[in-house]
C-alpha cells in the first residue's frame, strides 16, 4: 500500500507540496514566547470573566498586547499565517486601547 502522495497526480503533489507545513527543529525559546502568550492571554480573559479586572483596565490591556505579541511571533515564526493574523489585529486593539487610556487621561 503506497502513501497517500503516490496517488495524488502531479498537480496535486504540487499543492500538497507547496502548501505543507515546513519541517524544522523547535526551539525552546520559541516554544516559551508562544506558551508565555497564550497564558498571559487566557489569564486576561479569565480575570474579566471572573470579575478580578475590568474592560478597559491598563493591566487587562497590557496582558492582551504582551500574550498576543508572543503568540503573534510564534505562529510567524511557524508560517501559521491565519493566526498571525488574528493575534496582530488583537495586538492593534489593545494599542488602540492605550491609546484611548492616555488621549482620555490628558482630555
Amino acid at each position: 500500500m503506497g502513501s497517500r502522495n503516490n496517488k495524488l497526480g502531479s498537480e496535486e503533489k504540487f499543492i500538497v507540496k507547496k502548501y505543507s507545513t515546513k519541517s524544522r527543529k523547535v526551539t525552546f525559546t520559541e516554544n516559551l514566547i508562544g506558551w508565555v502568550g497564550i497564558t498571559m492571554t487566557l489569564s486576561a480573559y479569565f480575570m474579566i470573566s471572573l470579575g478580578f479586572l475590568i474592560a478597559g483596565n491598563i493591566n487587562y490591556i497590557l496582558l492582551n498586547l504582551i500574550g498576543a505579541s508572543g503568540v503573534a511571533y510564534t505562529a510567524y515564526r511557524y508560517g501559521n499565517y491565519q493566526s498571525t493574523f488574528v493575534n496582530i489585529i488583537w495586538i492593534a486593539v489593545a494599542v488602540l486601547g492605550i491609546a484611548n487610556k492616555i488621549i482620555g487621561a490628558g482630555g
